[in-house]
């Protein structure tokens, strides 16, 4: 019941796109099939394995663009009192920022079902009505002003990032994808942070620039671009919104001689 709320309350969890891609369509109502795999009575190890296998499968499993629903979860029972939920969305209707109200006003509604008591949340924000506040906003000052400000950045063209690689570039591009996770030990943490406040500058400028820093190294290059995801619910002022409301900004990276790494770290603050 707290997933078929949650799927009620954010209306791009409801929504599909016709077979060309260029018409979204939010139902009223949708019914999201949940399902239930009971994984008790393995043990602890054949279990964590079995559960990997199924996350696996969640993620490889198409999505009906034209029917819908691009939303569905699955609920994994590990013992009488412990359960693993796990909720897949398509990238076109949820992004990184979503996934933690999702998990948050799940975990309101589950407490709701189980207490019996009303939980506090503020109204849910609309998806559709975020589509049609963008479409605003192309015409707006602020957007002229924003299309003039990049054109300056870029008017000596765009420098792309080359990476040696180990093999040839294939020659068509693939979908395929992979996402690698490594863990950064707290001492260096704690010394990046100590780094950051010395600078008067954020911790991500100080990731960040030792990110650009490290690619500049291997590429050899000294102007190039990343791309940062951005997520616009914050801006906005609609941190509940669950949509795709991602952008990709694209970061000038120009390095200077001479400049310390200090003094680099505060101008990327400044840029950011």
């Amino acid at each position: 019941r707290a997933i078929e709320r949650l799927v009620a309350r954010h209306d791009a969890l409801r929504a599909s796109f016709d077979s060309a891609g260029e018409l979204m369509q939010v139902a009223p109502s949708v019914a999201v099939e949940v399902g239930v795999t009971d994984l008790s009575t393995y043990s602890n190890g054949e279990m964590d394995g079995r559960l990997d296998n199924i996350v696996t499968e969640e993620m490889g499993k198409a999505f009906p663009l034209p029917s819908g629903p691009l939303f569905r979860a699955h609920i994994v029972q590990l013992a009488a009192d412990s359960a693993a939920v796990i909720m897949t969305a398509h990238h076109v209707i949820c992004d990184g920022w979503s996934v933690d109200i999702l998990i948050h006003d799940l975990c309101a509604f589950y407490s709701e079902e189980l207490s019996g008591k009303a939980v506090a949340l503020q109204r849910g924000e609309s998806y559709i009505e975020y589509v049609r506040n963008v479409n605003e906003r192309l015409g707006s000052s602020e957007y002229r002003e924003a299309r003039e400000y990049w054109h300056r950045m870029f008017r000596r063209g765009f420098p792309v990032l080359v990476l040696p690689t180990d093999g040839a570039r294939v020659s068509k591009r693939s979908f395929g994808a992979e996402r690698l996770v490594h863990v950064i030990p707290q001492p260096a943490v704690t010394t990046m942070k100590a780094f950051a406040a010395a600078q008067g500058c954020s911790f991500f400028s100080v990731v960040l620039s030792g990110l650009a820093l490290l690619l500049a190294q291997i590429s050899q290059q000294d102007r190039f671009v990343l791309a940062l995801p951005v997520a616009d619910q914050p801006t906005i002022g609609q941190p509940g919104l669950v949509g795709h409301c991602v952008s990709l900004l694209p970061f000038l990276v120009g390095l200077r001689e001479k400049e310390t790494a200090g003094r680099f770290v505060q101008r990327v603050q400044e840029q950011l």
